[in-house]
């Protein structure tokens, strides 16, 4: 059944015409293309049947349908991420939903250089990126764009970027997931492959770099060459409409909360009529019962499902549940100090009640390896502002002391604030006095030199937080901890 609530608004995306004379001619062919386009899914599993009941129904009205994503499909839910081999399910389900192409996001990586490279031979749609150079001798099926020929012969090609820290020089994802790999500047090398829009009659870049560097790359591009940038990395749900430079820009939010239909055509002078809207994808709605079943295989997992503690109030933000991971972090390790970075808590808030072991995985599915050093407070300093200035989460969350980051205005703007350490009575820390950390290793692969001496615990940090949690089978709320602060000082 191809029907939605919405499909006859749908039809307004469509071009319709009329032409009269006492002679026909045969119309040319019409250069257009139509565009289904999500951005950051992060294993959102049980969103995927009825974005394939959207798909489907819309294929109703558009045959032609591209069916697209922006790059990150994995890492966010503990079926998908755990699953052995690691990404397959949402590989095995895209498959099924008939996506035509995909960009690279930085979570692509986090199966490491093998995984990513088996997932990409298990997909049957290319994945894409300009400025990745894969491994020398890597199987990886990744190229720096593709052209697709429709059935009414519009060639429609899709050109890529990823997103590249200014401090590190790679994308976030651990370093060593991406040992090989070549990343170049992607807005310095963003027309390295300008020679595609002369070969197709639609071009359009396919980004994994984020809202504020979309706008920056149309600002720096020719918007009869490329008249539309769909966009991901920054979770945006970019307004219906935005034009920047002659260029449209979408974004679809993240973890298939909406999807943006895009209907474009190609006019006689070389300019282009672009329509969007972006559609909620509400799972409560219809959906493809086989894709649900599936799905629903792929969750029944009873490993996952075990409750190993319970929540005495709720952690309400990601702030708390960077709290429970280093005070697990600290127990274990016996350190002085434990470390979280914000951007390794992967969910908004835990509900007051069961802990199951889904629940840790979900919150800290990455798989990082926790991790022992011992730092001055002024190492302790460095290591934090290293991390503001790399890494777009900024924060990160401490146990057993306190941070304060003062910056000079607001603190998007500022690149270099100044970090203030106490102890938990608020006694500044010693610069110079050696104090143990405990850590996760991307925080400290990506942000502390590579000649410290550390030591490992053995244990992903996920289950460094299931043992702890399965050891006090009551969480205690975390409403009363304030660890860290961002002060700005105008």
């Amino acid at each position: 059944m191809r029907s939605l609530p919405f499909l006859l608004s749908l039809l307004l995306l469509s071009g319709c015409g009329t032409s009269s004379g006492l002679k026909k001619q045969a119309p040319p062919r019409p250069v257009e293309a139509t565009i289904l386009a999500v951005n950051d899914m992060h294993a959102t599993l049980d969103h995927l049947p009825r974005l394939a009941f959207v798909a489907d129904s819309l294929r109703g009205i558009y045959p032609d349908l591209l069916l697209v994503s922006a790059g990150d499909n994995q890492t966010g839910n503990p079926a998908n991420d755990n699953y052995e081999p690691k990404g397959f399910p949402m590989i095995d389900l895209m498959n099924d939903l008939g996506f035509a192409v995909s960009a690279v996001g930085n979570h692509e990586f986090d199966s490491d250089v093998k995984g990513f490279e088996f997932l990409s031979r298990k997909a049957d749609f290319p994945f894409i990126s300009a400025n990745v150079h894969k491994p020398e001798g890597s199987r990886l099926k990744l190229k720096p764009y593709v052209i697709l020929t429709l059935k009414t012969g519009t060639k429609v090609g899709f050109v890529s970027l990823l997103d590249v820290s200014k401090e590190t020089g790679l994308p976030a994802s651990h370093p060593d997931k991406m040992k090989g790999f070549t990343f170049l500047p992607p807005l310095e090398h963003a027309l390295d492959y300008d020679a595609v829009a002369d070969s197709a009659d639609i071009v359009l870049f396919l980004n994994h770099l984020g809202f504020e560097a979309d706008k920056e790359l149309a600002d720096r591009l020719n918007a009869r060459r490329y008249p539309l940038i769909i966009g991901g990395h920054s979770h945006t749900l970019v307004p219906e409409g935005t034009v920047r430079n002659g260029i449209r820009i979408t974004q679809a939010k993240s973890n298939l909360k909406y999807a943006t239909l895009i209907r474009i055509s190609k006019r006689a002078g070389g300019t282009y009529d672009i329509r969007t809207k972006n559609l909620p994808i509400d799972p409560k709605e219809s959906v493809d019962k086989n894709v649900a079943q599936k799905v629903q295989r792929y969750l029944d997992n009873p490993a996952l499902l075990r409750v190993i503690g319970k929540l005495d109030a709720p952690l309400k933000n990601k702030e708390q549940i960077g709290y429970l991971f280093t005070d697990a972090l600290r127990d274990v390790s016996g350190a002085d100090f434990a470390l979280a970075n914000g951007g390794g808590v992967r969910i908004p808030s835990l509900p007051e009640g069961d802990i199951r072991v889904r629940d840790i995985y979900a919150a800290d599915p990455f798989g990082n390896e926790g991790v022992v050093y011992d730092l001055t407070g002024r190492q302790i300093a460095d290591l934090l502002l290293r991390h503001w200035k790399g890494d777009g989460y900024k924060i990160c969350f401490p146990s057993g002391f306190k941070i304060r980051y003062v910056t000079d205005g607001p603190a998007a703007e500022d690149d270099s604030p100044r970090i203030e350490l106490s102890d938990l009575q608020g006694k500044p820390l010693d610069p110079d006095r050696t104090y143990s950390v405990a850590m996760n290793n991307y925080l400290s692969t990506t942000f502390l030199s590579a000649d410290l001496p550390y030591k490992s615990l053995f244990m992903p940090t996920a289950e460094i937080t299931i043992g702890y949690v399965s050891r006090l089978k009551e969480i205690p709320s975390y409403d009363s901890r304030k660890l860290v602060e961002v002060t700005a000082v105008e």
